[in-house]
């Protein structure tokens, strides 16, 4: 959505010059910013030119910028998706106990979406750093294959809370090494006065 301003009136008579008068970006339509038709709660999709949301930024986009009220599930469509990443940062406003975040299958089948490690770093298929309020269910989490980790859920350092993995298949590539850098779910930082808190493993 974008804007752009001028004057049509001055001292009571007509303005038609508005070459120099006209606020706007030169480099685009006007100025430019996100606009929201309404708070997000409910059912959306994700992972088609033609979803609600084509792609997980362009989720994370609005519920920054619109908030939340009421508990959302997003429905994947199948096909194979990188970068589930989820911070501090990605607690957004209205999100709570209730007001969850759910991803899951579109056609309920967790064979149907798959979700890898396309990080660059030592992390996990999904990724949660000190964050809260979401829900994973029917879905295939695969972590890295030829690599010297691999892990389904990887919750970076402490703090995340309320979180929900369910009747999902967690993946990872075989080994004898005795380390959490090969596990399905694994925390990188031991228990301290934060830790995290209320995550649950159904199936």
């Amino acid at each position: 959505n974008c804007v752009e301003a001028w004057i049509i009136t001055r001292n009571g008579a007509v303005d038609d010059r508005h070459a120099n008068d006209t606020l706007r970006d030169p480099a685009l339509d006007g100025y430019c910013g996100y606009a929201c038709d309404s708070i997000m709660g409910g059912i959306y999709t994700l992972g088609r030119s033609y979803a609600d949301f084509p792609t997980l930024a362009d989720l994370k986009d609005k519920l920054y910028y619109c908030g939340i009220d009421g508990p959302i599930t997003i429905n994947i469509y199948p096909g194979t998706y990188g970068n589930f990443n989820f911070t501090q940062t990605d607690i957004f406003e209205g999100q709570s106990e209730i007001n969850t975040v759910t991803f899951q299958s579109l056609t309920g089948n967790p064979a149907d979406v798959i979700l890898v490690d396309s990080n660059s770093t030592a992390t996990g298929a999904i990724t949660l750093n000190n964050t809260a309020f979401y829900n994973f269910n029917n879905l295939t989490i695969q972590g890295k294959t030829g690599s010297t980790y691999s892990r389904g859920v990887y919750f970076s350092n402490i703090g995340s809370k309320n979180i929900t993995i369910s009747n999902c298949i967690i993946n990872i590539e075989p080994t004898t090494a005795n380390t959490h850098n090969f596990s399905g779910i694994c925390r990188s930082a031991a228990p301290s006065t934060r830790s995290d808190s209320t995550i649950n493993i159904i199936n």
